[in-house]
């Protein structure tokens, strides 16, 4: 490193398996941290600086905060200089909320609603029309010129399709001064002591006025109820009588042509003038799924219910019966018991099995808010697109004068800009193929990283330290470069960048590499080289020669095999696979790569995998569509082994979870002391009362 260069200074580092080391890491470079699996990489980048730059961040905190939050301890290090913020990208943080997706991680979402909430169109979700709203000028207006000469009622509606007898509704009217109430469409007088069907549904309207609509004049620009020379005594009965039906009806009133027996609907508010059903003013949280104003009501913006709860409209005996009654039964007790006992067992199974819900079919949102539409696509539309789709949706708008009015685009362009601002930085990491609508939890970790990392660089901070943990994890080498390029974009702004790395190419595009070893556990913890790719490369440590092609073994020919059996899976149609048909030779260790999005996923995690599921251990989890499976009866078990955490919870660890420990304790219950004081193998577990510490 030349001399008098900006860099951070880590001096005496001794965490976990680390010897003491000392190393000098140049600030606003690319730096990758390398070596063998449990050299100590993690323990010098996360454990050691990570570690020291939140706890100086703690300590920036009034000492009454830090009673509150408690204080973090100080990582086994001599010195550290130079450390700027930090922020870690690392694999462990991916999220486990239901609730939460690709679009609100990232933040695009949010522009989304938006977005919607400002320059969207509503549309009835009964009968798919725009929807309007009047202000009451307007409405007199359109009476006198659409009803000139017409007898009319002006009625506002206050019961929509509710049961009961109203009879309380009723009095009130009445000693309000009201005469007529339209009764499920029949116009009625208001007596004393009326009331309706209290078992049927009913429909209820109380008529303000009944006039004869004069023949078109030039209407003044007077508020209601208040005098003027230019308006003549129709025009004000009219306004008055508009305001009086709206203030009734809660901002809706009806108007009918006594002759035809027609009703209109007009609304303050959004409404759908042929069935008169009424939005309220849209907002951002109206298209969040995580707001009772927004989520679906089935699934409380889940996309998902329990299996046991979607209604299939059958009915089973054991369902129709109670227990009791079944105990009595004496001729088919049996039979009936049996057919409960195995209904019930089904019923648990369906509890932890989520399936789309029936009511949103999985987009979240109620039914209003998927309503809107901004340029003829609604939210859920915009969110199911793959995000180079989306991308190329979002540039090419502006463009499609036709598309959208002189309002949409004025309030839409700064909008569209940030969305697709973020949409590039998504598709620069390698993620083009996800959608908005993605589940955070069914991400893996490189992928949440990758996420992170393009909020990041939207965020365009500077004179920060960030910190990666292995991000090629799962890309594909086509993408691999768009990453590299990513993360010195991120190193141009003026930040430092440190990547815990083995890829071949990270490690030769990094301005540094600090390489530790030589092995792992207590055999590592070294600073085997810190330089530029091309001073690695003259030197003998392990990474090196590998880098220069020397130490890789090659397989000597391929495994022989005597079994000539194979899996045939047809027709595969889940998500983007394109009527896949696979052989898959069993005894051999098989290999599904392509691109990052090409399907490997949907062709073995979320079909052949569910499909043996339920063949073996009976399943409740649906496999994509598919036509046929073949071959299944040349095995007998199925296990899948991916990346979620193996532990679950903090007492967890690689003993107790392969067993092993269970063997230990044992053995340590057969000692003469143990056995003197009569101690079985629950004294030494630290899960049990007497052998964990209290």
């Amino acid at each position: 490193m030349a001399e008098g260069e900006q860099h951070i200074e880590v001096v005496g580092a001794r965490v976990h398996n680390l010897k003491n080391i000392s190393v000098q890491i140049p600030r606003n470079r690319l730096t990758v941290i390398t070596g063998l699996s449990g050299s100590g990489k993690s323990s010098l980048a996360f454990d050691t600086l990570f570690a020291e730059g939140q706890r100086r961040y703690m300590d920036t905190f009034s000492s009454y905060a830090r009673g509150y939050i408690g204080t973090m301890q100080r990582p086994d290090v001599d010195k550290i200089t130079g450390l700027s913020p930090v922020i870690s990208i690392d694999q462990k943080t991916t999220s486990r909320n239901p609730r939460s997706t690709v679009g609100t991680v990232t933040e695009v979402y949010d522009f989304l609603r938006l977005l919607y909430a400002r320059a969207a169109t509503p549309y009835s979700w009964k009968t798919g029309q725009p929807l309007v709203k009047y202000t009451d000028a307007e409405i007199a207006a359109l009476l006198q010129r659409e009803y000139a000469g017409r007898k009319i009622l002006l009625m506002a509606p206050l019961v929509n399709g509710r049961k009961g007898h109203y009879k309380e509704l009723f009095d009130t009217l009445r000693k309000k001064g009201f005469l007529y109430v339209r009764v499920d469409g029949e116009v009625q007088d208001l007596v004393a002591g009326m009331k309706v069907d209290r078992y049927k549904n009913h429909t209820i309207e109380v008529v303000v006025d009944r006039l004869i609509v004069k023949s078109p004049k030039v209407l003044t620009s007077t508020p209601i109820n208040v005098e003027s020379e230019t308006e003549n005594p129709d025009e004000r009965r009219m306004r008055q009588s508009i305001d009086k039906a709206m203030t009734q009806g809660g901002g809706l009133m009806g108007v009918g042509d006594i002759e035809s027996g027609a009703v209109r609907y007009f609304s303050r508010n959004l409404m759908d003038p042929e069935s008169g059903l009424s939005y309220r003013e849209p907002a951002p949280h109206t298209f969040s799924f995580n707001s009772p104003s927004g989520w679906c009501p089935v699934c409380k913006g889940l996309g998902k219910v329990e299996a046991g709860k979607v209604l299939t409209g059958t009915q089973t005996d054991a369902e129709s019966n109670d227990i009791n009654d079944i105990v009595h039964d004496e001729e088919h007790w049996y039979e009936r018991m049996l057919a409960y006992v195995q209904q019930e067992d089904e019923e648990k199974e369906k509890e932890d099995v989520l399936v789309v819900c029936p009511a949103c079919e999985g987009r979240r949102l109620n039914k209003e808010a998927l309503s809107y539409r901004f340029a003829g696509m609604s939210i859920s539309d915009l969110t199911d697109m793959d995000i180079d789709r989306l991308a190329e949706w979002t540039d090419r708008l502006p463009g499609q004068i036709e598309a959208l009015n002189e309002r949409q685009r004025t309030i839409a362009a700064p909008i569209l800009k940030e969305i697709s601002a973020r949409l590039r930085f998504m598709t620069s990491v390698g993620l083009s193929y996800l959608s908005l609508s993605r589940p955070s939890d069914s991400l893996s970790g490189g992928e949440s990283q990758r996420i992170r990392l393009a909020t990041q660089i939207g965020s365009r901070l500077v004179n920060v330290l960030y910190i990666l943990d292995e991000p090629s994890i799962g890309l594909h080498q086509r993408d691999n470069q768009r990453l590299i390029d990513s993360l010195k974009e991120l190193r141009d702004m003026g930040n430092s960048v440190i990547v815990v790395e083995h890829d071949e190419q990270m490690m030769r595009e990094a301005d540094y590499i600090v390489d530790i070893g030589p092995k792992a556990g207590r055999l590592g913890g070294k600073v085997m080289f810190q330089g530029t790719p091309a001073e690695l490369l003259k030197t003998d440590t392990l990474t090196a020669r590998y880098l220069r092609q020397e130490s890789v073994p090659r397989p000597q020919g391929e495994r022989q095999t005597k079994r000539d059996e194979w899996l045939t899976l047809r027709g595969c149609r889940g998500n983007n696979l394109q009527d896949v048909t696979v052989r898959i030779p069993l005894g051999r260790m098989v290999c599904v790569t392509g691109v990052s999005g090409s399907g490997k996923s949907s062709l073995i995690n979320q079909t052949l995998y569910p499909i043996l599921s339920q063949r073996f251990y009976r399943s409740l989890h649906e496999p994509l569509p598919y036509e046929s499976i073949e071959g299944v009866e040349h095995i007998n078990k199925v296990i899948a082994v991916d990346q979620s955490p193996i532990g679950r919870t903090p007492r967890s660890n690689p003993a107790t979870y392969t067993n092993v420990f269970n063997d230990i304790r044992e053995l340590f219950a057969q000692l003469p002391e143990a056995r003197i004081r009569s101690w079985k193998a629950g004294r030494f577990s630290f899960n049990t009362k007497g052998g964990r510490c209290e």
